[in-house]
């Protein structure tokens, strides 16, 4: 028997979904708490299932828009985090340094951002950038300028 349709278009399990996941909690936590899966590995295969569909992709957007976590304020902290300082004594005195740990995360998190979110991500293509080259190039760089990482 099919589950019953409500009007946003998912089912109960599907809601409950979203819900969780919108609420923070892990693919595999949300999964059981819908209902997925007698196991844990059941339940957050099952929930990443799910969240492929369009219509539960696109009410876990929504749920995070309404949250106040939607695309542009996460795309905001990454952009601040590409400006990233921190402070560091040496001796006496405090300097204001790049934070190259944070920098880096940012540029990562930018990357895997524009990979699900990107064209394609929807085709089902691979990324465009070579994560691996990328890295391998920044750490390069940070240890000829003599930058701890």
């Amino acid at each position: 028997m099919a589950a019953k349709l409500g009007k946003d278009g998912l089912t109960v399990k599907q809601r409950l979904l979203v819900k969780s996941l919108a609420e923070g909690k892990t693919m595999t936590m949300a999964g059981k708490e819908a209902g997925y899966g007698k196991t844990t590995d059941s339940a957050r295969v099952q929930a990443h299932k799910e969240l492929q569909k369009p219509t539960v992709a696109a009410a876990l957007e929504a749920a995070l828009d309404r949250a106040g976590a939607s695309l542009d304020a996460s795309a905001k902290v990454i952009a601040e985090a590409h400006e990233a300082t921190k402070l560091q004594s040496v001796g006496f005195k405090t300097h204001t340094v790049v934070d190259h740990k944070t920098r880096l995360s940012a540029a990562e998190l930018n990357l895997r951002a524009r990979k699900a979110v990107g064209p394609a991500a929807e085709a089902g293509a691979a990324p465009s950038v070579n994560l691996i080259a990328l890295v391998q190039m920044v750490k390069q760089s940070a240890e000829e300028r003599g930058l701890p990482l």
